[in-house]
């Protein structure tokens, strides 16, 4: 029955009868589907897996009406539930979500991806329910929390529910062993005093215990979830007659894999995975050991962070920034505070934010060395062999009160706190907010929201976000970990992404950790946190004089100590008596921390990196000299324990003239000491870079080596064993790893030593997990932008735990999928392997225009022309060129009233040059192909031979670390940075010297009418002199403007022009600086008033034009792999195409592709005909750069078409 008790709860007897038959239900349904699986799971699981998306959802629509259609349904219920406001304990049942609440692993978008459905029947129906009672009672916690479920507390002291407490409660037993329905649910009165103040070992041992509640929720969850799988299997058993079934029992078939992040492991995949799979043991420590390596390795993390703090210069300066971004003064309003400068306002403020900063840092780090702590010692005490004995189990129970102390009164709170500052200051909510005078306040101000602000709730999900996070109902109904999901789902969003701060986005790091702890320890040790709850119920609180509150006291003591340390006066208080003023050591832009580690090693730059590491030093001299005079002894021992041990800070030492043969011996040093170095390898910081095109990373310098006197040669750090300590005997068990070259070098890299002349190498993000998996370690993608790596062989021992490194986004274009349908089509097998994990993963760009006798000519010949007209956009090839004044001199939309064109034909060609977006361009060529043609999620490393011998086959090697083999024709369309062109030739992109920025207004028809009716159907061009506003016309009602100049490829550093920040400041001082003379406001509207979440910065990059390569047998290259140009004549994706078809043609006329002779010529025969018309391409192209970036503004362009008017009607000579 389904259970609606707004009047009066059920007595006593109707529950215990209504338990046992939901008990006998799903007994029944676990042995019919059990005895499906023993005969039929390997039929189940082929047929499924052949079954196609929309068959799916039939099929479980069928099996479970109404199913919901998104993951998380109980989430999305919340927000639309209008009744959750009701009175608690009054209206059970009383929501049309109810569904949602009580089964939100059960939605489509979960069930019917991939293999989901198939572990969920595997293992609930060949394990006994009671393994999965508590992972149920969990999953309705948002449900019981707003009161749609049964309350946990139902029935807690008499046979008339709630009326009232007496001298015992009930409990519902769920045996995890329990294999028929006899005892499973039965209810059974227990001492309300031994309840709340039990044993300890009843408290660790009772998992099998829960509130009548808690018990009938899961009773339910299970009699519904059960049916609904054997009705599923039954459904794709369609043709098998499953009552009374006999027949031979087989075994198991293998177990089946998860989801991955691509080829790597994710742990929010494996979070939403979850609820499908088999839990762990909750009555041993298994189920923490996971939580618990994750939990050392963040402790490690911000160890590692605090030592960087005093090492690295650089990373000081950049993250005293990154705080003072998100500092209340950095609000518009009054008080006026000028933060730039060097007046005691700035100086003031700077020496508060590197405090604000050290706080953190130091309180963070605090929190996880207690949380590991107490951690280790439940492992420890539950790991042991055999039950655990009484102190065992009563040194558990104290560990799991102090954890749930130190999240719920300390570090949650905090955080919490901090997200709500970050997120209030932070560059994109920055425009909400505003600093009101207010006497009162500590600061003499209090943030308030910015009057006039418009605040859209429903179409921003960030501010939503935001204003949802202040309401303290949403965040303990909904809870942290569903909420740093919540917050994972904005991360992943590439509009939402560039607006969320590395600081918002740690500060939810950590809260997802800490949810998945808490989570954890429910599941361990429901019964501790039960009795709290239910004390506090009865108003308990912890006595002022327990151990407990002793405990977190000392615990949080250094933390209020350092707060006290930078907190200074105010209008309306005092500072404290140990405040320490650092008189402005902290500045960074005071170029006291400027630290130029990444350039060629110079007389000038070692005095540079010695002068930023001799301020750093002095600040952290003042600060710890301050902790000596002013804390304990006992205070100062727990902030040393935050340092990473037997470390000594590394520095520059003098510069001395070096020698060529020192510079010889100093290679080979560097060469000898890589493995040494990779022993200790410690990685520091918030985020990788993140340029859009190549992924590399700024990793913190290893601490390898003590401090060292002057050398001989460049300045750079030595290589040497580490000091034996005392009694440790001998120190020669340095492991060493034996590696390929692109593994060292990655290393390389990382340990990166400069000489004279040498800069710091790239490292790639898809090399780097492939270095790390080489050498032992198993990556894990977690929460943003982290991934951990676990060590997974004894070589690894020395770091004994988890590494957290942070990641930092290339893809297959219309040439490699035009190759593999032109040849598909006429019946050569092939593969494409994409880098990206799906079709949706990035945007694809803007509008392509077809060439008739390039595009086009291309579409028709693989057979997608009438699927091409279906979204071919013919109004689009039309321009319009303006001067910088706004005088149009051309238009060639002129009378033509905006209609809509067919395509024309001419003597049997196609005439004009019709428009597509390119993502409709690439759908249609994807939609073409045969199925599994496309390996989604194989991000190419690079390529090789599998022997010296022309013939030989080729090997590709994925980021991975798999790779796939014996490829007969390997051919490389993966764009500007390929990874298959070093192959052939030394040659790299080149800045072409136009760089700008790429921006789009969405919907521009109802937003700016005015604008939309100047660009018209096609593209609108403004020139000046050496500058272009060029805006075009989308498929989708967007249009994107490119505002591009011809300048130095620093010009964005040059400029001071900040597009991480305030995104609508940055367009205004773009157009203020490089088109601010202009006198046509549209065309700087176009910039103005484009959306914030989709600013592109960009520089134009090219290959030397006439790039040409030595032929190699069985591999070559098309499209911008080949000669990427930049995009100002239009051709190249015309040009791309068109190699497709000619490598195609040459590739069927081969016959026998076993013939390595003949397809040698093939791709020989291409290149040449290439070569020439990619040269002449990129000439053309060139021309074309140089007429609209010219001294003359448009006039260039302008002429050129004049003269070729006569056939330019439709644009075919453009």
């Amino acid at each position: 029955m389904v259970c609606d008790h707004s009047i009066q709860p059920p007595e006593l007897e109707t529950v215990r009868d209504e338990a046992q038959a939901r008990s006998r239900r799903i007994f029944s349904s676990f042995h019919t589907l059990r005895d499906v699986l023993d005969r039929h799971e390997t039929k189940i699981r082929k047929r499924w897996l052949r079954k196609n998306i929309e068959q799916r959802k039939r099929l479980l629509l069928n099996a479970w009406p109404g199913m919901p259609q998104d993951h998380n349904p109980h989430v999305k219920a919340y927000r639309l539930d209008k009744k959750r406001h009701d009175a608690r304990h009054q209206h059970y049942g009383h929501t049309e979500f109810r569904d949602a609440y009580m089964w939100p692993s059960v939605n489509l978008e979960d069930l019917v991806m991939g293999n989901t459905l198939l572990r969920l029947i595997n293992a609930r129906g060949r394990h006994l329910p009671g393994r999965f009672a508590q992972m149920d009672a969990q999953s309705t916690h948002l449900g019981v929390e707003v009161s749609v479920l049964w309350s946990p507390y139902f029935l807690l002291g008499s046979t008339t529910g709630l009326s009232g407490l007496s001298s015992y409660i009930y409990e519902m037993i769920l045996p995890y062993c329990a294999d028929t329905a006899t005892v499973y649910g039965a209810i059974q009165p227990r001492s309300y005093r031994s309840y709340t103040n039990g044993t300890q070992g009843d408290d660790l041992a009772e998992t099998d215990a829960f509130l009548v509640g808690d018990g009938m929720n899961v009773l339910e969850i299970q009699e519904r979830l059960l049916k609904f799988l054997c009705n599923a299997s039954k459904a794709i058993l369609w043709d098998i007659n499953l009552d009374g079934q006999s027949g031979p029992v087989v075994a198991e078939p293998p177990p089946l894999k998860g989801p991955t992040e691509g080829e790597w492991l994710s742990l929010d995949s494996l979070a939403r995975s979850a609820p499908y799979s088999v839990p762990e043991d909750v009555r041993t420590a298994d189920g923490l050991k996971h939580i618990k390596s994750l939990v050392s390795a963040h402790f490690e993390q911000t160890q590692e962070r605090l030592w960087s703090l005093r090492e690295d210069p650089a990373f000081f300066a950049d993250l005293v920034g990154e705080f003072s971004e998100h500092q209340g003064e950095r609000l518009p309003g009054r008080p006026r505070i000028n933060i730039y400068g060097r007046s005691s306002v700035q100086r003031k403020y700077w020496d508060q934010t590197a405090h604000m900063m050290v706080n953190k840092c130091y309180e963070e780090a605090i929190y996880w060395y207690e949380l590991d702590r107490q951690l280790d010692r439940i492992i420890q005490d539950l790991g042991q062999e055999g039950a655990p004995s009484k102190q065992q189990r009563a040194a558990c129970h104290d560990a799991v009160r102090k954890i749930r102390a130190i999240m719920e009164t300390g570090f949650l709170p905090n955080l919490r706190g901090m997200i709500n500052i970050y997120m209030t200051c932070c560059p994109a909510l920055r425009n909400y907010f505003c600093r009101e005078e207010d006497p009162e306040a500590p600061a003499g101000w209090e943030i308030a929201p910015r009057p006039g602000a418009a605040i859209n709730l429903k179409g921003d999900r960030l501010i939503w976000f935001y204003f949802q996070l202040q309401l303290e109902e949403f965040c303990d109904a909904i809870g942290w970990e569903t909420l740093s999901f919540e917050f994972e789902q904005l991360l992943r969003d590439k509009t939402e992404r560039p607006r969320i701060s590395a600081l918002v986005a740690w500060q939810f790091t950590n809260l997802g950790l800490l949810g998945l702890l808490q989570n954890q320890i429910r599941m361990c040790f429901p019964r501790l946190l039960e009795r709290t709850v239910i004390r506090e119920r009865e108003h308990w609180t912890e006595p002022p004089g327990s151990s407990l509150r002793a405990w977190l006291k000392n615990v949080e003591y250094p933390i209020r100590k350092l707060a006290q340390i930078g907190i200074p006066a105010s209008p309306r208080y005092p500072a404290f008596p140990i405040f320490l003023d650092l008189k402005g050591m902290a500045d960074p832009t005071s170029g006291k921390f400027v630290y130029p580690s990444n350039k060629p090693r110079t007389k000038a730059t070692v005095r540079a990196m010695q002068e930023a590491e001799s301020n750093l030093d002095d600040f952290w001299a003042l600060y710890d000299g301050h902790f000596d005079k002013v804390l304990s002894v006992e205070t100062r021992d727990v902030l040393r324990k935050l340092l990473p041990a037997n470390r000594t800070l590394v520095r520059t030492p003098d510069w001395v003239e070096p020698s060529k043969e020192e510079e010889e011996e100093e290679e080979a040093a560097r060469d000898s000491g890589l493995a040494d170095a990779i022993s200790r390898l410690h990685v520091a910081g918030f985020q990788m870079s993140d340029d859009g095109t190549s992924h590399s990373g700024s990793f913190q310098r290893a601490n390898i080596g003590k401090a060292k006197t002057k050398t001989r040669g460049a300045s750079k750090p030595e290589l040497h064993e580490p000091e034996a300590e005392e009694g440790s005997g001998d120190t020669s068990n340095t492991p060493v790893f034996e590696v390929k070259a692109r593994v060292y070098n990655v290393f390389r890299n990382i340990f990166y030593m400069p000489t004279p002349g040498s800069q710091a190498g790239e490292v790639n993000w898809v090399d780097l997990l492939h270095a790390m998996h080489a050498i032992g370690f198993e990556p894990t993608k977690l929460h943003g932008s982290a991934w951990s790596f676990r060590p997974c062989n004894d070589k690894l021992d020395i770091f004994g735990q988890i590494i957290s490194i942070h990641e930092p986004h290339p893809s297959t274009g219309p040439a490699g999928l035009t190759l593999a349908r032109l040849l598909q089509k006429n019946g050569v097998r092939c593969k494409v392997f994409e880098g990206e994990n799906d079709r949706h993963t990035r945007e694809q760009g803007g509008s392509l225009d077809m060439h008739p006798d390039k595009g086009l000519l291309v579409i028709k010949e693989a057979g997608l022309y009438e699927r091409f007209l279906e979204h071919a956009r013919p109004e689009g090839d039309v321009l319009r060129i303006l001067r910088s004044d706004g005088k149009v001199l051309l238009d060639e939309g002129e009378g033509r009233g905006g209609e809509v064109e067919e395509i024309k034909f001419k003597d049997g060609e196609i005439e004009g040059r019709p428009e597509i977006d390119r993502t409709k361009l690439r759908d249609i060529l994807l939609e073409s192909l045969e199925p599994d043609t496309i390996q989604w999620g194989h991000r190419l490393a690079r390529v090789q031979s599998l022997s010296d011998q022309p013939s030989a086959p080729y090997t590709l090697e994925f980021a991975s670390g798999g790779s796939s083999n014996s490829f007969d024709i390997v051919v490389g369309a993966d764009g500007a940075w390929s990874r298959v062109r070093p192959l052939l030739t030394s040659a790299q992109p080149v800045y072409s010297g136009i760089g700008g920025i790429e921006v789009r207004i969405t919907d521009i028809d109802a937003r700016a009418p005015d604008l939309a009716r100047r660009v018209g159907n096609g593209t609108c061009s403004s020139y000046g002199d050496n500058r272009a506003l060029m805006s075009q016309r989308n498929g989708d009602g967007s249009v994107r403007t490119y505002a591009f100049v011809r300048t130095d490829a620093g010009w964005l550093e040059q400029s001071g022009i900040d597009f991480k920040g305030d995104a609508r400041d940055a367009l205004r001082r773009f157009v203020e600086v490089y088109f601010g003379d202009w006198e046509d406001e549209a065309a700087k509207a176009m910039v103005l008033k484009a959306d914030l979440d989709a600013v592109v910065v960009r520089n134009i990059w090219m290959l030397p034009v006439g790039t040409r390569w030595a032929h190699r047998n069985g591999v070559t290259l098309i499209g911008d792999a080949a000669h990427v140009m930049p995009p100002f004549a239009g051709v190249g994706v015309n040009v791309a195409m068109q190699d497709a078809l000619v490598l195609a043609k040459q590739i069927i006329g081969v016959g026998d592709l076993s013939d390595p002779s003949a397809v040698s010529r093939a791709t020989r025969d291409y290149e040449v005909e290439m070569f020439d018309r990619a040269e002449s391409y990129a000439r053309e192209t060139m021309q074309f750069q140089d007429m609209q970036f010219s001294e003359k503004g448009p006039y260039p362009l302008v002429e050129y078409f004049e003269q070729h008017m006569a056939a330019a009607t439709t644009g075919t000579e453009k």
